[in-house]
């Protein structure tokens, strides 16, 4: 049964098909852009290739993730300190990076929910990067809500999980105690 429940505990597993379907696309394009000969510099080409590797890597690693998409955003951000568009193709790279991110944190979230106890400094912080790449996606050249919408039903999620650890007889101990 497809209860609201267990589909709220499946959200990154939802988001995933989306993303894979886009991403042959996505290296598709870039790859034509550099046989093209339309990036030129030789660090550029590197930032890009090494970036169309994590997204053929189907075991991705969170960290290497992020490390790509700021060297995409340096790529980006090279073209528009010369005055020169950048192809949509490296944006496309670029917010395909990002929606990996908000995947990425977003399995996170869920997995420490369902533990039913985390490191609440960790998962808010989590959810902020979900948030704030979510909100970029929406907002910027990929104009996709997918993300900030999972990210505020995760929000969600996590908040009605908090008021329950509040409503329980240990957790008010916790706050009632004096602080040290």
């Amino acid at each position: 049964m497809n209860t609201p429940e267990s589909s709220q505990a499946n959200l990154s597993q939802d988001l995933l098909p989306g993303l894979e379907s886009r991403a042959k696309k996505v290296l598709n394009d870039v790859e034509a852009l550099l046989e093209r000969g339309a990036v030129e510099d030789e660090t550029d080409k590197k930032m890009i290739g090494e970036a169309m590797e994590i997204i053929n890597n189907p075991e991705k690693n969170l960290q290497e993730i992020m490390t790509n998409t700021t060297n995409v955003g340096i790529v980006l951000s090279g073209y528009e300190m010369q005055g020169m568009d950048p192809p949509a193709e490296i944006y496309a790279l670029h917010c395909h990076l990002l929606a990996l991110q908000c995947v990425g944190e977003i399995e996170f979230v869920e997995a420490a929910l369902e533990h039913g106890s985390y490191d609440a400094s960790r998962v808010d912080y989590a959810m902020a990067g979900i948030l704030d790449w979510g909100t970029a996606l929406s907002k910027g050249w990929a104009k996709d809500n997918t993300y900030l919408a999972a990210g505020n039903q995760l929000q969600g999620r996590l908040a009605i999980e908090k008021i329950k650890i509040l409503g329980s007889k240990k957790a008010l101990d916790v706050i009632k105690s004096p602080a040290e």
